[in-house]
C-alpha cells in the first residue's frame, strides 16, 4: 500500500498508544479489585475517564485547529504515559481518579485530531484503506496489549492469582509502551505531502490541466485579516475584477478539467442561509472524483445530530458490559487472569481482520446496510450470557461482539467525515467523540451500580436494547437517503444502501 511517510508514523503512533490501552483495559480492573474496590468504583473510574474524554473533545478540535493535530498528538501521548504511571503509584481513591480523568483528557486529544490528519496524509482514493489499516493497526496493539496484560502479571507473581503487584507492574509496562508513540510523531510533519490533492477539494480553487491545486479563486471573500469567509459559489470574476453571469457549478473530471454540470448541485429551497459542500454518491474508482453536491443546513443539521445520536446508543451499549467484562469472567466464571487475556486477545485479534474486509463487503452490499446488519448481529451476541453463565458463553460473546461491531467502525468513520466538509471533519470527530464518551460515562456508571445491586443481567438486556436502537436511528437517517458507497472498491451499479 502506498501510503505516505507521515501516515506509517501514525500507525506506528496508533500501535504504540493502543498496546498501553489494550494492557490498561484488561488489567486496570482487575488491579483495582485485587485492591478491594468492588464494581461501583469500577464504574466510578470508567466514568471519570469517559467524561474526561468527552469534556475534552472540543477543545482538542479546536486546538488540533490551531496548533495542528501533530503537535497535539505528541503532547497527549506523552501526557498519556504520565497519567498511566500515576494511576498505579497512587493507591487512594481520589488519585486513582485523579489520574483517570487525565488519562481521558489526553485520550481525547489522541482520538479527535487522528482522523483529521489520516483524512490530510492519504490521499482521497486510499481513504478507506488507510482507516481500515488504522483500524487493524489499532486493534494489532490491543492484542499485544492483551496478551502482555494476561501473561505479565502471573510471571511476576508465582501464586495462580497475582495480586496488586503482578496488576502494577504490567500497567507500568502499557504505560511505557504508550510514550513510545510520540516519538513516531516527532519524526512526521505538520504539512502533507506535496503530491497529495486535497481530500475534498474546493470548487472555488482553480486547477491547472492535471488537476494541481493554483491559486485561490478571487471569489472567496476574505475578512477584516484577509481570513477566508463565505465563499460565493455562483459568480466569477473577469479578468478586470468585474463580476460576469452567475456560472453552473460543474464536476470535475479526474485531471480537474470542467465536465458536464452537476444535477445535484443547485440553491437552498428559498436561497436562505449558505449552503454547504459535501461529496455525493460516486463510489466508482477512486473516490477522488465524487461530486461535490450542496446541502442546506438543515439537512446537515439532522445528520450530524442522527451521527451523535448513533454514536451515544452504541456508546452507551459498549460502556454498559465492556468495562466490566474482564470483571465477569475473572469472578463470575473463576477464569483466571491468563484466560481473560486470552479472551481479549482474541477478542482484539478478530478485529483486524473484519476491518480489513469491511470496506470490500459495503462496496457490494452498501455501507448503511452493512453497517446494520453487522450490529443487528451482535445483538443477540450481548445476550449470549444470560442464556450460560459459563466461561465458554461469555468468551464467545465478547469475541462476537467485538468482531461484529469492529466491521462497522471504519466504515463508519469514513462514512461519516465523507458527508461533510473538510473545514467540520475536526468538529464532527469532535462532537462524535463527545457524544461516544459522554454515553459510555454514564452507562458505565450506572452500569457499577447496578452490578452490585441487581447482578449483571439488567445490565446486558439494557446493553442489547440500546444497539438495537442504534441500529433503527442509523438506518432510518441514511438508510434511503444517496450516501457516498466506499470508495476506492468499485461496487455493483444496482447496489443501493
Amino acid at each position: 500500500m502506498s501510503f505516505s511517510r507521515n501516515v506509517w508514523l501514525l500507525f506506528a503512533q496508533n500501535l504504540a498508544v493502543f498496546v498501553g490501552i489494550g494492557v490498561q483495559a484488561l488489567t486496570l480492573n482487575l488491579y483495582l479489585v485485587a485492591l478491594g474496590h468492588r464494581e461501583d468504583f469500577l464504574g466510578l473510574v470508567a466514568f471519570a475517564n469517559t467524561l474526561a474524554i468527552g469534556a475534552a473533545a472540543l477543545p482538542a478540535s479546536a486546538s488540533s485547529n490551531r496548533y495542528g493535530a501533530r503537535r497535539c498528538l505528541i503532547a497527549a501521548t506523552a501526557g498519556l504515559a504520565v497519567g498511566g504511571v500515576v494511576a498505579v503509584t497512587g493507591t487512594s481513591p481520589v488519585a486513582i481518579v485523579a489520574a483517570m480523568l487525565t488519562i481521558g483528557a489526553c485520550q481525547a486529544f489522541i482520538f479527535v485530531p487522528m482522523a483529521p490528519y489520516l483524512m490530510e496524509n492519504a490521499s482521497p482514493g486510499d481513504h478507506p484503506r488507510a482507516f481500515a489499516v488504522s483500524f487493524a493497526v489499532l486493534s494489532l496493539g490491543t492484542v499485544l496489549g492483551s496478551t502482555v496484560g494476561g501473561l505479565l502479571p502471573g510471571l511476576v507473581s508465582a501464586s495462580a492469582d497475582p495480586g496488586a503487584a503482578g496488576y502494577r507492574a504490567a500497567l507500568l509496562l502499557g504505560a511505557a509502551m504508550s510514550g513510545l508513540g510520540s516519538i513516531a510523531m516527532l519524526a512526521a510533519t505538520d504539512r502533507p505531502p506535496e503530491d497529495l490533492t486535497p481530500c475534498t477539494p474546493s470548487p472555488f480553487t482553480k486547477r491547472g490541466p492535471v488537476g494541481e491545486v493554483g491559486i485561490p479563486s478571487p471569489t472567496t471573500e476574505r475578512g477584516p485579516g484577509g481570513e477566508v469567509g463565505t465563499p460565493s459559489p455562483l459568480s466569477e470574476r473577469g479578468p478586470g475584477g468585474a463580476v460576469s453571469a452567475p456560472s453552473t457549478v460543474t464536476e470535475r473530471e479526474p485531471g480537474g478539467e470542467v465536465g458536464t454540470p452537476s444535477p445535484s448541485i443547485g440553491r437552498q429551497v428559498g436561497g436562505e442561509g449558505r449552503p454547504s459542500l459535501r461529496r455525493g454518491e460516486g463510489g466508482q474508482g477512486d473516490g477522488a472524483t465524487a461530486p461535490l453536491v450542496v446541502t442546506t443546513p438543515s439537512v446537515l443539521r439532522r445528520e450530524l445530530i442522527a451521527m451523535a445520536a448513533t454514536a451515544g446508543l452504541l456508546a452507551a451499549s459498549t460502556g454498559l458490559v465492556v468495562p466490566f467484562f474482564n470483571v465477569y469472567l475473572h469472578e463470575q466464571t473463576g477464569a483466571s487472569s491468563q484466560a481473560v487475556g486470552a479472551v481479549y486477545a482474541v477478542g482484539a485479534a478478530a478485529m483486524a481482520p473484519v476491518s480489513l474486509i469491511g470496506p470490500a463487503i459495503g462496496a457490494r452490499l452498501g455501507t448503511v446496510r452493512l453497517i446494520a446488519l453487522a450490529r443487528l448481529a451482535a445483538v443477540p451476541a450481548t445476550l449470549l450470557p444470560l442464556l450460560a453463565a459459563s466461561f465458554s458463553a461469555g468468551a464467545a460473546a465478547y469475541v462476537l461482539r467485538v468482531a461484529l461491531v469492529s466491521l462497522t467502525q471504519p466504515l463508519d468513520s469514513a462514512f461519516t467525515l465523507s458527508r461533510v466538509p473538510d473545514y467540520l471533519r475536526a468538529r464532527v470527530a469532535a462532537i462524535r467523540t463527545l457524544s461516544w464518551n459522554a454515553a459510555w460515562a454514564v452507562a458505565s456508571a450506572g452500569a457499577g451500580a447496578t452490578i452490585v445491586r441487581w447482578g449483571y443481567a439488567p445490565v446486558f438486556i439494557v446493553a442489547a436494547i440500546c444497539l438495537l436502537g442504534c441500529v433503527v436511528v442509523h438506518y432510518a437517517a441514511f438508510g434511503r437517503s444517496s450516501p457516498p458507497e466506499v470508495p476506492g472498491v468499485a461496487a455493483p451499479t444496482a447496489t443501493a444502501q
